[in-house]
């Protein structure tokens, strides 16, 4: 399966959009090579898959949905599904965005030098920041 976006770089995963797929008759195809990718990645270590399942691609949720994969939110002209593939890790895809409260903080030594903090996944590499994140639900 062709995944259109690698920037999960927190999970290992993957994001499939329907929109770039090449299927023939996409919903026998899609459900083949899903299968198949799902096995395969699950053994590399592949943490979380996304599907977006366009409209014009809508034959391809019930595929997802007998696959394991669930409804993560849906927007005009798609839905999202996801599936969290290790059975020994909790479920980290976060729900939908709605509200989110975050958190960063100042610190200050007696020296004056600020504390200041990488990501270990970041897609701009030298990149400094406040330490901080999100307050889990």
């Amino acid at each position: 399966m062709a995944s259109d976006d690698k920037n999960n770089l927190e999970y290992n995963g993957y994001t499939l959009d329907t929109k770039y797929q090449k299927c023939e008759n996409i919903k026998k195809e899609f459900e083949e090579k899903l299968q198949g990718a799902v096995t395969k990645w699950k053994s590399e270590g592949i943490k979380a898959v996304w599907v977006k399942a366009r409209k014009n691609h809508s034959e391809v949720v019930p595929v997802c949905t007998e696959l394991g994969f669930d409804f993560h939110h849906a927007q005009p002209g798609y839905v999202m599904l996801t599936k969290w593939l290790p059975d020994d890790i909790e479920n980290r895809i976060p729900g939908f965005a709605n509200q989110y409260l975050g958190v960063a903080g100042f610190v200050v030594n007696d020296k004056g030098q600020l504390l200041v903090i990488q990501e270990k996944y970041n897609l701009i590499k030298k990149h400094w920041k406040l330490p901080g994140g999100l307050a889990d639900l």
